[in-house]
């Protein structure tokens, strides 16, 4: 095998009360009586973090990912922009480490990639994507498969459909596409979203958190319904 190159979001609630904001002037921060409030992180979050994240990543989201907060605002479905920032600045306190557990692939889900792929961006570790499989070469082979940290193209071998058994490490491989979820042994259907699939579902996150895919949050895989 050749290298070619080198997640269900909980939903918020409507804030009951708003916290008091600090106002970055110059290099110090002051709140609302004027005083100085020295320790403290320079955002105007207003609480939206520690009002509807568990009390550490609420934190972490208010001093790393201020901005994707207040775009969303703390009511329905976290942004793909939020749930990025909450995986990749703040994973160690909102995501936990072990990966989710998949329920049953959804064998009936359309095959090969012909979705849109609008929740994966391209950059960094995320070299191609494993939805449209983008930026592999198809003709020739190759398949945007997941590592531990990222999306990459690999050429050999890809030829086990949906539901077919597979093994990451030593095949059978999934086509491009589709991934081998390792607590199934199975191929699954990357997706964005439950348009993806039919008539399952897209499986991004489990109900404790833990993520499919916690380098790329936004990205699931099709389950039965």
């Amino acid at each position: 095998m050749q290298l070619r190159g080198l997640g269900r979001p909980f939903r918020g609630h409507i804030l009951h009360q708003r916290r008091e904001f600090h106002l970055e002037l110059g290099s110090d921060d002051v709140g609302r009586d004027g005083q100085h409030l020295l320790g403290q992180p320079s955002h105007v979050c207003g609480g939206l973090g520690v009002d509807n994240f568990p009390s550490d990543c609420g934190t972490c989201l208010e001093d790393k990912c201020c901005a994707e907060l207040e775009a969303w605002g703390g009511q329905g479905d976290l942004t793909l922009e939020l749930n990025n920032c909450r995986a990749i600045s703040c994973g160690v306190d909102c995501v936990p480490a072990a990966p989710a557990i998949v329920p049953d692939a959804e064998c009936a889900a359309p095959a090969g990639p012909q979705a849109t792929g609008a929740c994966v961006t391209l950059g960094g570790f995320i070299e191609c994507n494993p939805v449209t499989n983008e930026a592999c070469d198809t003709a020739a082979g190759e398949a945007c498969v997941n590592t531990t940290s990222g999306f990459v193209c690999f050429a050999f071998g890809f030829e086990a459909n949906l539901c077919d058994p597979c093994n990451a490490g030593s095949g059978p491989y999934c086509k491009a596409g589709s991934t081998c979820v390792s607590n199934l042994a199975t191929c699954a259907k990357f997706c964005c979203d439950d348009a993806d699939c039919g008539p399952g579902s897209c499986f991004k996150e489990a109900a404790d958190g833990a993520l499919v895919f916690g380098f790329a949050p936004n990205v699931g895989v099709c389950v039965s319904p």
